[in-house]
Parts: C-alpha cells; sequence; structure tokens
C-alpha cells in the first residue's frame, strides 16, 4: 500500500506516512488505513490541558466525539489498527469510570493487564508467511476477549495451551477494527517498515479469506499437492529474505528524501525536519508557541530561538526581524517573574515550552540564561541546486545580519553539518559549538557538492 495512503494517530515521525492527532479534525477519506498508538491518548488530553483523572467527563465526551468521526470512516469501509497498550480508567465521579473498553472501536471487548513477547499468529494461513516474519520483534500487553474478535495473534503455544488473544479483528459496518501487538520498545527502523507494511494489507487479506473449507481439510494432501507445498514454502523464504533486503534500502532512500525537505520544503514539514536535525546534532528541540517562535532548542547552556522556513528565492530582511522578535520573547519570558508571565498569554506559552526543552525558568540562576536567534531558511526551494546562481544571502541582508547575535543558514548547510556528524559522530559537538559562535551569517558548508551528488535522472 502507498504510504500516502496510511495515516500515523498519535505519533509522528515515523517514517514517511502522514500524522494527526487523535483530536484533530482530519479527513480521513484520504486514507484507506489508519494506525492509532492507543497509548498516546492520554498524553494528547494533556497536551489540551484536560487531565483524565480531574476533568474525566469532559475527558470522556470530547474523547467519544473523536471516535465518532472515526467509526463513521470505518463503517464506510475502511480499517483502523490500534496498537493495544496498558488499558486506562478515568475516575467519573460517583464511583463511576470510564475505561478504554468503553471505546466505541472495542464494542464491549474485555481488555486485561498480561505481558509477554512469545506470540504465535493464529489468522488466516493467507497472511502467514508475512506475519510470522515480525513476531519476533513483538511483544503484547493486554489479552482480548471478545464474542465478536476473529483471532490474529495468541500467547506462545509453549506458554500457554489455552488460547489467550493479544490480537485481533473486529468488523464494524463496511470496515474493520484490528487490534495488534506493538513492537518491543527500541525496535525501530526496518522491523518497523516491514509490521507496518504487513498490517496495512492484513485487512485487505481477511475480507478474501476462503471460509467454504473446513481447515482440517488442509492436513490431508495429494503428493503432487505436497510437492508444490514445499516447493512454494522455499520461494516464500527466498522472497521474504529479498523483501527484508528490499525494506532495509527502502528505509534509507525514505530517509534520505525526507533529509531533502531541508533543500526543497516548507511550512511545517521544513520546520520539522529541521527539528529533527537539530536533535540528532545533539539538541533539545520542541515546537515554539503558535504563531510564535517555530522552534526552541536548548544545549543544557543557551537557548536558541529559532525561525524555519523554505522560501522561493533568497533569505529577506524580515526573516532575520522575525527570530530577532523571537529571541526577545524569549529573554523578556526569562527576566518576567510568574506574576508578569501569568498576566501575558504570550509569556506564559513561552514559559511552558522553555520547561519542555530543561530550562527551569522558576530558577534565580537561570534569569540570564543566554537566548541566540537562529535563523534556517531553504532559500530557493523550488530551483534545481545546481541552477541556483543568486546568493543566498544579498548583500545588504547579509550586512544587517552580520551586525548582530544571530545565526543565519541555509537549510543545505544544516543538512551538510548533519550529513558530516553522520560521517564522524565526535563531530556533532562541534557542529553545535559553531551554530553559538557564528554571529551573522553562517560560512560553514556553502558547497553542496561536498555531500551531494548528481547521478541521472530523478526518481
Amino acid at each position: 500500500m502507498q504510504p500516502e495512503r496510511m495515516l500515523m494517530i498519535g505519533e509522528g515521525g515515523l517514517g514517511p506516512y502522514r500524522a494527526a492527532n487523535f483530536f484533530d479534525k482530519t479527513n480521513y477519506n484520504e486514507f484507506e488505513v489508519a494506525f492509532w498508538f492507543l497509548r498516546s491518548l492520554g498524553a494528547e488530553l494533556e497536551n489540551r490541558g484536560i487531565s483524565p483523572r480531574s476533568h474525566g467527563p469532559h475527558a470522556k465526551r470530547i474523547t467519544e466525539q473523536a471516535a465518532a468521526r472515526l467509526m463513521q470512516w470505518i463503517a464506510a469501509g475502511h480499517s483502523l489498527i490500534i496498537f493495544t497498550a496498558h488499558p486506562f480508567a478515568w475516575p467519573l465521579g460517583h464511583g463511576h469510570e470510564y475505561t478504554v473498553s468503553d471505546l466505541p472501536f472495542f464494542g464491549g471487548t474485555s481488555i486485561e493487564p498480561y505481558r509477554g513477547e512469545l506470540i504465535e499468529w493464529c489468522g488466516p494461513l493467507a497472511a502467514a508467511a508475512s506475519m510470522e516474519l515480525c513476531l519476533p520483534a513483538l511483544s503484547y500487553e493486554v489479552l482480548l476477549t471478545g464474542e465478536d474478535l476473529q483471532p490474529l495473534f495468541k500467547v506462545s503455544s509453549a506458554v500457554s495451551q489455552e488460547t489467550q488473544i493479544v490480537g485481533a479483528m473486529r468488523k464494524i459496518g463496511n470496515g474493520s477494527v484490528l487490534f495488534a501487538p506493538p513492537l518491543k520498545p527500541g525496535r525501530q527502523g526496518v522491523e518497523w517498515e516491514i509490521y507496518i507494511g504487513h498490517l496495512a494489507e492484513l485487512p485487505k487479506l481477511l475480507r478474501q479469506a476462503k471460509t467454504d473449507s473446513p481447515t482440517w481439510s488442509s492436513l490431508y494432501q495429494f503428493q503432487d499437492e505436497m510437492s508444490a507445498n514445499a516447493s512454494k514454502s522455499e520461494m516464500e523464504r527466498m522472497i521474504e529474505g529479498l523483501r527484508f533486503k528490499i525494506s532495509e534500502q527502502q528505509v534509507i532512500i525514505d530517509a534520505a528524501r525526507e533529509l531533502k525537505v531541508l533543500f526543497f520544503g516548507t511550512g511545517d514539514h521544513f520546520k520539522d525536519v529541521v527539528a529533527r536535525v537539530l536533535a540528532e546534532l545533539g539538541l533539545q528541540v520542541v515546537d515554539g508557541p503558535t504563531p510564535r517562535a517555530d522552534l526552541i532548542a536548548f544545549d543544557g547552556q543557551c537557548i536558541l530561538a529559532i525561525e524555519a522556513k523554505g522560501v522561493d528565492g533568497p533569505v529577506r530582511e524580515m526573516n532575520f526581524r522575525q527570530v530577532e522578535q523571537w529571541a526577545a520573547d524569549i529573554r523578556r519570558t526569562l527576566a518576567a517573574n510568574l506574576e508578569e508571565r501569568q498576566a501575558d498569554s504570550d509569556l506564559r506559552r513561552y514559559a511552558e515550552k522553555l520547561k519542555e526543552v530543561g530550562v527551569d525558568i522558576d530558577s534565580e540562576a537561570n534569569r540570564g540564561t543566554e537566548c541566540k536567534p537562529l535563523l534556517v531558511v531553504g532559500t530557493f526551494r523550488k530551483t534545481s541546486l545546481e541552477q541556483r546562481s543568486e546568493p543566498d544571502f544579498p548583500d545588504p541582508v547579509a550586512r544587517t545580519i552580520n551586525r548582530s547575535t544571530a545565526c543565519a543558514m541555509t537549510g543545505l548547510q544544516l543538512l551538510g553539518l548533519l550529513i558530516q556528524a553522520r560521517g564522524c559522530p565526535d563531530f556533532k559537538a562541534e557542529a553545535r559549538a559553531s551554530l553559538y559562535a557564528t554571529n551573522g551569517v553562517f560560512r560553514s558548508m556553502e558547497n553542496w557538492q561536498s555531500f551531494l551528488t548528481k547521478s541521472g535522472e530523478g526518481i
């Protein structure tokens, strides 16, 4: 399935897939399959200022409203794949609770906390080869029971002789909900891409699974059928081995495509890639308070107020003026006392973001923490690299920036720093230091050909 037809709900930054929050008013009709990380629900509510523990009825109401939009999409013939997690319970008052089983996706399915890692596939044989490849990377946190569940994953027979379901499908209208065990902690990368790819195809396989022959009939085989099955199994093993290798290479290709956003992207996508690169270089990075600073970063000593944008042309003075304003905002926040921050909505939101990156703004020692402006601009984003003949920083703009304490660079230059750091991990500290040490236009990594090669036609 094409990545653009797959949606990740609750977690972003996972491969080439689009992401959304559970409470976003997303047009689900653009997607065939959605994956929901159940564990993210509580954090999303907290981010909206709604603590399920203290605002249970309100949390229940907006959760059910968001769930209703998804249920309508599912019933129309789509599939939601839920990565199961430890169940929650929110107090509603008068001794009542709202539990994960009350979500409409579960339809009364009982969920019991139960942890382990030994899992078997017990779904249709048509999906066995692909799903069994993923089993060593999976774990489970719950057991599922319910009358309308079609079992897909179970606890290994070597552990339990009774059928303990840890993954299943439930039909809803013309669509379905699949409950899937998550990957083991720390397992991402290639294993994640393979698992997601196989799960995305699973609803179609389940719809196509033939049910007119009893399972036991496959135990009786003709001689040529046995030979064909053996040959088929061997071929499938070879194919899966090749698919695994292809998936490994595809992960590298997709990651490279994502980084190229730094020289052709714009908007939130550009900002998010800048954030990921700075984080990989060792900085703590968070989104800034909308609609002020794009990003805020911290290295434990100095704060970066960041303006990150892609433009169809060179850097303009207004881009520089914006990042100067964001740095001034942060300095005002650091200088303000608690009462002053509470009285100003911008300062209050800046304070919250500063705490997220590890700045204790209530400490007197941090009142004088330095804040440096960092401007990252993806210049000439609609022009291929070898055709960019004009300067990224026109002389009048460069002279203005060079009189400031801001560090101003292109997305390409930031990409160059990352590529060099990946080749030499010890360079990360030097890369971070160069951002803080530069007052004016950044003069390193100006030759993109030192880390990028133009080769043949674009793919």
